[in-house]
């Protein structure tokens, strides 16, 4: 049973103390949220504490069937059954997956992680869960650079791919790959039909749907979407395609304004990376993780690192609304009619702050914003009033988004 916790005690202990003396001298709101956040850092290392004990217990129950993990832990640990069986199950789902266990044991990720794999996982048979395992690889890197939440969420859409995959053979695969080859193939005499009576504006309009979906269609193609790639014995098929980030940024903000363009939604939204992302970025010259760098202490080798990321971010937005500003739509254009934020919840990574936000509103919004200004809002002013702002013009009158106070001044 070499099942340890990587722990540091030095750490713990100083937060301990820090505490205590909180709790006596604390009297103004940053010593009290100092104290909470101590309280925070606390109880994950005793829920870690529990689950790696609770490993032990369900490990030493497999020799000792005398042992009940679930009832040992209601009584010695003083908690209800229903906690007790979280407890548990969090044990198990480690059992389930040796490389999320090793990760738990490093000290990489938290009983938090845990919880998002057995939630993701709980309806799936015992060949499912060996099947992922089996990607247990792809699992652990997930949970080292995501949130608990966005962790749940690619946990989810791998298993959907396991169901996706399950009795499918490569023949059928083959088969369902030259049905979907293409879309336009399935409507081709429609369009002819339709084309013969449309005047020039929308015979222009048309052809561009079709050329830009058919564009896309090959792309996509060409990315490998279709079809399996012949390897070598003993070699894995990377995941993610393409295999060029910058190009699959691309790829999506296409699909993107295609979707704008064909009216097929009239609302979207593109992460670039997710939150709390350690993403590199060798191809622009930083080796190191985004969010390590984020905190960068005023180092100015590591603020020029996060200004060629922002650069980077920045230089596919601008993509995106030439992109938009490309497509010829009534009296104007498709970005003249639409209204594109960008920005992010954090004013400085290495402060965590929530306010003096760097957001940038694009797109006219059928004339009803005002572009090419710098408009900087009194402090405290919430950013749900910007989402109130837009969704009036989209004719969503009378709402309140959490702590919004009314429509944003000065926009148009």
């Amino acid at each position: 049973m070499g099942f340890s916790l990587a722990i540091d005690t030095a750490e713990i202990s100083d937060r301990l103390s820090h505490l205590a003396q909180l709790v006596t001298e604390a009297n103004d709101e940053a010593l009290i949220r100092s104290a909470l956040n101590d309280v925070g850092h606390i109880q994950q290392w005793i829920d870690n504490c529990k689950v790696a004990l609770t490993r032990k217990l369900q490990v030493l129950a497999t020799t000792t069937p005398r042992i009940q993990p679930q009832q040992v832990l209601a009584s010695a640990a003083n908690i209800s059954r229903i906690d007790a069986f979280r407890e548990v199950t969090r044990a198990k789902t480690l059992g389930a997956f040796p490389q999320l266990e090793q990760a738990f044991e490093q000290g990489r990720i938290g009983s938090a992680h845990i919880d998002a794999v057995a939630r993701a996982t709980h309806q799936l048979t015992e060949d499912e869960k060996a099947k992922l395992a089996s990607r247990s690889e792809w699992l652990n890197n997930v949970a080292t650079h995501a949130t608990p939440d966005n962790f749940a969420r690619a946990v989810k859409s791998e298993v959907a791919r396991i169901h996706a995959d399950g009795g499918v053979t490569r023949l059928e695969r083959q088969r369902r790959d030259a049905q979907r080859k293409s879309v336009l193939d399935a409507v081709r005499d429609d369009f002819r039909e339709l084309n013969v009576r449309l005047g020039a504006d929308d015979q222009r309009k048309l052809d561009e749907y079709f050329t830009a979906v058919r564009e896309m269609e090959l792309r996509i193609q060409k990315s490998g979407a279709s079809g399996q790639p012949k390897v070598p014995a003993n070699a894995s098929i990377p995941k993610g395609i393409p295999e060029s980030y910058a190009e699959h940024l691309r790829l999506l903000a296409d699909l993107m304004v295609l979707a704008f363009q064909t009216d097929t939604t009239r609302v979207a939204t593109f992460v670039l990376a997710n939150e709390g992302s350690n993403r590199s970025y060798p191809f622009i010259g930083v080796r190191d993780g985004h969010h390590s760098i984020s905190h960068h202490g005023h180092d100015p080798v590591k603020l020029s690192k996060i200004q060629d990321i922002n650069v980077f971010h920045a230089t596919h937005f601008a993509y995106l609304l030439e992109r938009l500003k490309s497509v010829k739509e009534g009296d104007g254009n498709l970005l003249d009619h639409s209204m594109i934020v960008y920005g992010s919840g954090n004013g400085d990574g290495d402060r965590h702050n929530h306010d003096d936000l760097p957001i940038i509103l694009a797109g006219k919004g059928c004339g009803t914003i005002r572009q090419g200004r710098h408009v900087v809002y009194p402090k405290e002013t919430p950013l749900n009033n910007l989402w109130v702002s837009m969704l009036n013009r989209m004719d969503i009158r009378d709402v309140q988004l959490g702590d919004s106070t009314g429509e944003l001044k000065k926009l148009s």
